[in-house]
């Protein structure tokens, strides 16, 4: 072989031997940027999961109260059912007690009328 094939085969070996090394200073630069991106995704990942556990319980607070507004929606009709009834069951006796005022007054103005006559 003649001197410049060598150096020209020798030129290609350093050649390829500065790429191989500059690929590998730029991998070593690029890791930190990875493992910097790679913990802020895991930092965001755990912020993600707390935030559906708290979804999770919001939700499950959220259906109970609509439970206890339901039976407090069936109670409430109840009440209105049985406050209805007292009241007519009051005006019922409000007439009797007019009826028996009526009756007191007439037997004590019979009353009045024999003890006088």
């Amino acid at each position: 072989m003649d001197r410049i094939t060598i150096a020209k085969k020798l030129g290609l070996v350093w050649a390829i031997i500065f790429f191989l090394g500059g690929c590998a200073q730029t991998q070593e630069l690029m890791h930190p940027k990875i493992a910097s991106q790679n913990k802020k995704i895991a930092a965001q990942d755990q912020r993600i999961d707390q935030l559906s556990a708290k979804l999770i319980k919001a939700k499950q607070a959220n259906l109970a109260l609509k439970k206890e507004n339901q039976k407090l929606k069936a109670d409430n009709l109840e009440l209105m059912k049985t406050n209805s009834r007292l009241k007519k069951r009051n005006q019922q006796l409000a007439l009797k007690i007019d009826m028996l005022k009526i009756l007191d007054h007439r037997v004590e103005e019979k009353r009045n009328s024999f003890s006088s006559d």
